[in-house]
């Protein structure tokens, strides 16, 4: 087993210095590896990532790329340049991705769907919304734990 490792490092570290591919990190995942290659066949998608705080970032993803791809795309561009560690747990619970085109907007909940069956296209803006189905607001959890505050014991 961990010869195979070493053997798939090696191949890695080789791959990484392709001229096409060495722009990627030391730490590459597959579906980064599938995107910088689609990028360079022509057959990639460019979306242009809104932030809360109202920065803006792009992601390179293959145009066959479902929403979980998208959404873990989003993490490591986020990761690479934050300062602090992100619970992506609790903000996936709290926050989904919303695709913005013209006056209309479809918020991205099925993390099996293919970004075309959204619609989606190379281009579009995809921004962050608060979640209104998380779970504490469905479950009312939330107004349980500040009538708990709230109380005298």
């Amino acid at each position: 087993m961990r010869e195979s490792l070493q053997t798939a490092r090696a191949l890695v570290q080789d791959l990484l210095q392709d001229p096409l591919l060495s722009d990627l990190s030391q730490d590459v995942r597959i579906h980064e590896v599938e995107a910088c290659i689609a990028s360079e066949l022509g057959t990639s998608i460019t979306l242009h990532i809104k932030r809360l705080d109202g920065e803006t970032f792009d992601v390179v993803l293959p145009q066959a790329a479902d929403v979980k791809m998208l959404m873990s795309t989003i993490q490591r561009a986020i990761e690479r340049t934050a300062c602090r560690r992100i619970h992506w747990r609790y903000t996936w619970e709290r926050y989904c991705l919303v695709h913005v085109k013209g006056s209309q907007r479809t918020r991205l909940l099925d993390e099996s769907k293919h970004l075309e069956d959204y619609g989606i296209q190379s281009g579009d803006q995809v921004v962050w919304a608060r979640n209104l189905l998380s779970r504490d607001v469905a479950s009312g959890r939330r107004h349980v734990r500040a009538k708990k505050r709230g109380r005298k014991q």
